[in-house]
């Protein structure tokens, strides 16, 4: 399935209310796999076009208003044109028969746009109408087109003014953007204030490819960190989020000195029930944990900044070990055949020159990360199975796995604007106890 049909879904996954995202994915849960693509397809298209045509209606209402509020002022010129030259008795006549002519009073009102007819009119009518009615006839054009004038004037600024109201969040970003300025921050952070900031670094360090004239690259949006959110000054933190869109075949040795090869890097994992991709989900959790460590004063550097990139799991450790940080981070969303394996898993070198000290630091950042998803953290293992880890133990390392992309509810929380917030929290936390 097109790209574009699964990221609009996940899209419209955020917006839409815990229940109904539930109720989503048990519904997709409960399809063949083979089915699934087509579902979200038709589901894409169903949710766009039913909002699509809702944008054009407010600004075509106030149009009609112009041509009926002019019509009080027709009222006396067409009155006077039917009776004699007794001036009582014909005020009586035309009170009962105003309601009695609407339609020929709007056809000649209607006319009242076109200059000579009105002129044509006003000239008979003033010849065989008293002098008192003069000043009247006078005035009506000119009255007239003042109002209609008016009216116009109010009826657009009062459009202009809709559209204001309903687009004022994306109008003060436009402004704010064009005067150079930084978005206003709140004091307390809100799911959708980090979305707006995890969105933004997204699009912001994606390729031409990703980001491809849809829609400009806007400014980014500083994150809202936590009160007790701590201060990182002075720490070098390196994330490596794990996988890339293309995988590489290409081997390199599993370890130093090893005969045995691994692939250069993959593209990991898919979920289970909506074909989440890992690459995307390291990307944006390692994008807003780069944001929120920086906001706390760390210095941050990330391995990859896109999903279009071919690097190896050993470039990804000799970028950390060059930077020789307080930490080295490389995080991942695990799939296993058991589809009822949920939580988060920590693994550890088994060798190097921080042994023990990485199984304390693995086993402090997967409590925590856990504890901030309301998931079970599964613990801390050593192994030599991961080039990354094998080619990084001169520094102190952790690949962390966040969740199961073949469980239903983890792939969902992955999905979660607010859950990769807890999550980037947590990592800011955790840093704080190094």
């Amino acid at each position: 399935m097109p790209q574009d049909y699964n990221a609009r879904f996940k899209e419209i996954l955020s917006r839409l209310a815990p229940d109904k995202k539930k109720e989503l994915y048990s519904r997709m849960h409960s399809l063949p796999a083979e089915e699934r693509e087509g579902f979200i397809r038709d589901f894409v298209k169903k949710y766009d076009a039913r909002k699509a045509p809702q944008k054009a209606e407010p600004p075509a209402k106030p149009r009609k208003k112009p041509e009926a509020k002019p019509a009080p002022q027709g009222k006396v010129p067409l009155k006077k044109e039917t009776p004699g030259k007794p001036a009582e008795p014909v005020r009586k006549k035309v009170k009962p028969e105003k309601p009695a002519e609407p339609v020929r009073k709007k056809v000649k009102h209607d006319k009242l746009a076109k200059a000579p007819k009105v002129t044509e009119v006003h000239e008979t009518e003033r010849s065989d109408e008293p002098k008192t009615s003069e000043p009247k006839e006078n005035k009506s054009p000119l009255l007239s087109k003042i109002i209609v004038g008016i009216l116009i004037a109010l009826l657009g600024a009062g459009a202009i003014a809709i559209t204001a109201i309903n687009n004022h969040e994306d109008i003060s970003k436009l402004l704010s953007i064009i005067r150079g300025e930084t978005q206003p921050v709140e004091t307390s952070a809100t799911e959708n204030e980090y979305k707006i900031a995890a969105s933004l670094a997204v699009q912001t360090s994606g390729t031409a490819a990703e980001t491809e004239a849809t829609t400009p690259a806007p400014t980014p949006t500083p994150i809202v960190i936590k009160e007790d959110a701590p201060d990182l000054t002075g720490l070098v933190i390196v994330i490596d989020p794990g996988h890339q869109a293309e995988t590489d075949e290409t081997e390199e040795t599993l370890f130093p000195g090893a005969t045995v090869g691994k692939p250069r890097c993959t593209s990991g994992a898919v979920g289970v029930d909506i074909n989440t991709k890992e690459y995307e989900v390291t990307l944006e959790i390692a994008l807003a944990t780069k944001a929120y460590l920086e906001a706390c004063g760390a210095s941050v550097i990330l391995t990859r900044e896109t999903n279009d990139v071919n690097l190896s799991n050993q470039e990804r450790a000799d970028i950390a070990v060059a930077a020789s940080p307080d930490i080295f981070i490389r995080i991942h969303a695990d799939s296993v055949p058991d589809s009822e394996v949920s939580g988060v898993i920590a693994y550890v070198p088994d060798s190097g020159n921080y042994i023990e000290t990485d199984k304390k630091l693995a086993d402090s950042l997967g409590t925590l990360v856990a504890e901030a998803q309301g998931i079970e953290y599964l613990g801390c293992f050593s192994t030599n199975a991961y080039t990354g880890l094998n080619y990084s133990t001169s520094v102190k390392s952790v690949q962390l796995v966040v969740g199961f992309l073949s469980n239903s509810e983890d792939e969902a929380r992955l999905n979660d604007d607010s859950n990769t917030y807890e999550i980037a929290a947590a990592i800011a936390e955790f840093c704080g106890e190094l």
